[in-house]
């Protein structure tokens, strides 16, 4: 194992940890169960990462990088963690906010 996978590898678990400790501190909040989420999906693509260098087939590889495409909704989960922590949004969003934020994740991740 080099030290760039290894580096991935400890970026996943660390995130796990962290997603860990943080939706269990209070299941009943939407930003934890958000923010456990955000930390989940990074450390899916740290994992996708970790594995697309530990691999010697370019076709395994190439897999384990269509895995790490779940890294396009880092940033609408971002952007939903802000808005409800810091108050902006007092409730879950509505069904046309959350297709506006997510859609075009959604469509990069598949495309």
């Amino acid at each position: 194992m080099s030290i760039f996978s290894g580096i991935s590898f400890l970026s996943f678990a660390l995130c796990i940890v962290v997603a860990d400790f943080v939706y269990h501190s209070d299941r009943k909040r939407n930003s934890n169960k958000l923010f456990a989420l955000f930390s989940i999906i990074l450390a899916a693509a740290a994992f996708s990462e970790f594995m697309c260098r530990q691999t010697n087939d370019a076709a395994a590889a190439a897999w384990w990088h269509r895995v790490g495409s779940l890294w396009y909704f880092v940033v609408p989960l971002l952007l939903h963690f802000m808005l409800l922590f810091t108050g902006a949004v007092k409730t879950p969003v509505g069904k046309f906010t959350s297709i506006l934020l997510y859609a075009p994740a959604l469509f990069f991740s598949v495309v």
